[in-house]
């Protein structure tokens, strides 16, 4: 999704995508970009909702864009398209999704409506042990849709300028120009033990 951030911002920008770069002083620069739809396949990062985009460039250097211009103007959050990943990667996202929600709360800046959104976002994480049960059982429809809604909160709450590694131009609740659709599923019960 970020990759895609970058291509649309390039399609109607001139020079060369480090220009726009927060590395570079370039966030100022960033004015309306092509629309996107962003369809996130793995619950962790939020990145269909938020400002931000990471890109690796072929030096290793991380290329760090941030303008609300990013913001997907639609994302479809299918957590069907997560079901079968490996127990790794779902683990590795869950707890970037989880770190976003505790970011969201944590932060001294004071703002209700964001840290609800992030108790909610640890709550599906944690005491309803969708993470466990998603590690456990790739196909727990249940557990998907809930990392996929925590996933998904977590870059809402700390990209409302909550968050350590949130930026402080982000937009107000108000502002935010994505759409979500999601699906709910009905769900099953699974064994929860896995150790993490």
């Amino acid at each position: 999704m970020d990759l895609a951030k970058a291509v649309a911002l390039m399609a109607n920008h001139e020079g060369n995508v480090v220009d726009y770069s927060v590395n570079e002083g370039g966030t100022g620069k960033i004015q309306e970009t092509v629309p996107t739809v962003a369809i996130p396949t793995t619950s962790g990062t939020g990145s269909e909702v938020s400002l931000g985009a990471v890109i690796i460039m072929n030096d290793g250097r991380k290329l760090i864009l941030a303008s609300n211009h990013l913001v997907p103007n639609a994302a479809i959050c299918d957590p069907e398209l997560t079901l079968g990943l490996p127990p790794v990667l779902t683990a590795g996202a869950g707890m970037d999704a989880l770190t976003h929600c505790i970011e969201a709360i944590l932060s001294p800046m004071d703002d209700p409506p964001a840290e609800a959104i992030g108790l909610d976002g640890v709550e599906r994480i944690i005491r309803k042990e969708s993470l466990i049960r998603a590690c456990e059982d790739g196909q727990d429809k249940d557990a998907r849709w809930n990392m996929m809604m925590a996933s998904t909160e977590g870059a809402m709450a700390f990209s409302k300028g909550l968050g350590s590694s949130s930026f402080n131009e982000s937009c107000c609740w108000s502002r935010s120009r994505a759409k979500i659709a999601s699906w709910h599923f009905e769900w099953s019960d699974f064994a929860n033990n896995l150790e993490i």
